[in-house]
């Protein structure tokens, strides 16, 4: 019976040192899995730092870049404010020139004529001739050719024998 009680004892014994193999194989098998884990962890880790650094230097890129336009835009804007001034400050060169016409006129008493038109050309020169041709050249213009206006009225005017004719055709 000794050997049977032996034997039961050193079954329990192989049983829990069954138990305990089990247990740690359990054991290393959860630690497998841990590394696993842990390794692709790391490697998550890696890609999401390479991944950082990328956007980070795309940022930089960026951040430059905006930077830049911002300086062009208020070399821009400062360009525009200045020819703004400049523009606000020009006088209008179609007024000025057409005041000068107008000034001119007002002083210059001189008729100009047609230079095709022989009547017209007769009758610039009759009326430059006078000594008080302002009125007379003012009151003068040319519709076609022999017909003009004087005032109101408008006349017919040619030449004989070297002389200007005129002849009233009716009120205006």
């Amino acid at each position: 019976m000794r050997n049977l009680s032996l034997i039961v004892v050193l079954t329990d014994k192989n049983l829990e040192q069954q138990k305990i193999l089990a247990a740690y194989e359990q054991l290393i098998c959860s630690s497998e899995d841990m590394r696993a884990l842990v390794d692709d962890h790391r490697n998550t880790i890696e890609f999401l730092q390479k991944e950082k650094t990328k956007a980070e230097a795309s940022l930089e890129c960026a951040a430059k870049k905006v930077t830049a336009a911002e300086k062009r835009s208020q070399s821009v804007s400062k360009k525009l404010d200045n020819l703004l001034v400049v523009v606000k400050s020009r006088v209008d060169p179609v007024g000025v020139f057409s005041n000068y016409l107008d000034n001119l006129k007002k002083k210059s008493f001189i008729y100009s004529p047609v230079e095709d038109d022989t009547v017209d050309v007769k009758l610039a020169e009759y009326l430059n001739s006078l000594p008080d041709s302002q009125a007379l050249t003012e009151l003068f213009s040319r519709e076609s050719e022999g017909i003009y206006h004087f005032g109101t009225k408008r006349v017919f005017v040619k030449i004989e024998n070297g002389k200007v004719i005129s002849k009233y055709l009716y009120a205006i």
